[in-house]
């Protein structure tokens, strides 16, 4: 007997196609409670690394451009840069919030 549409077998998807629909088990782990206690470690492992890694020199240029950008000076006018100028911009918003504490240094690490 063969099958197809008129004898009420249900039809087989093409190989190749159609297997990774709603019902397969990748699809349905997606929402799993190990994906969440996986993305928590990375978090946690991150956050971690986030304030005890040791700090690279181009975290200070930036800092550095951020803060003079908060303190009223312009990129490639008044301080020589070689980088565009939008980190400096969106960087310079921590030390307005923060002041001039070094502590916005980790912040910017975000």
């Amino acid at each position: 007997m063969t099958e197809g549409p008129g004898n009420g077998a249900t039809p087989r998807p093409a190989p190749g196609r159609g297997s990774a629909g709603r019902g397969t088990p990748a699809f349905r782990a997606a929402g799993s409670p190990v994906l969440g206690v996986v993305l928590l470690v990375f978090l946690v492992a991150g956050g971690a690394l986030l304030v005890r890694q040791e700090f690279d020199i181009d975290e200070f240029q930036y800092a550095h451009a951020s803060w003079l950008v908060a303190t009223g000076s312009v990129p490639y006018r008044d301080f020589a840069e070689h980088h565009l100028p939008l980190f400096y911009q969106a960087g310079a918003q921590v030390f307005l919030a923060l002041g001039d504490d070094p502590a916005g240094i980790l912040a910017l690490r975000l």
